[in-house]
């Protein structure tokens, strides 16, 4: 269970796909800190965990369902402790695209 903390970091973007989603956020204060990943299907939802130990600030959340809302939130963590979390950001995958069937163009019929 996360601890609600000071918001002291910014989740600035989330791109997506139909399968993806990529996030962005400002560093932690914090010198050596770690970052875990909390997604949830709306701003209100029950976040869980998706990944922890990130030493970078980008994460890639792949194989998500198409044409579907995520919402994330970033926790920085040290020593073991939670230091700060970020703003939640929510965001919809793309829809699938069917690409258009061949078509067969008759040239010449004898």
């Amino acid at each position: 269970m996360k601890v609600l903390a000071v918001v002291l970091f910014s989740l600035t973007a989330v791109a997506q796909s139909s399968h993806s989603a990529v996030l962005i956020w400002t560093a932690s204060s914090t010198a050596g800190a770690t970052y875990e990943v909390f997604r949830a299907p709306s701003p209100n939802g029950a976040f869980t965990l998706v990944q922890s130990g990130i030493g970078s600030t980008t994460y890639t959340d792949a194989n998500l369902a198409a044409n579907t809302e995520f919402c994330y939130e970033i926790v920085s963590q040290s020593t073991g402790n939670i230091d700060s979390t970020s703003n939640i950001v929510c965001g919809a995958t793309s829809p699938l695209t069917v690409p258009n069937a061949p078509t067969l163009q008759v040239i010449n019929v004898q």
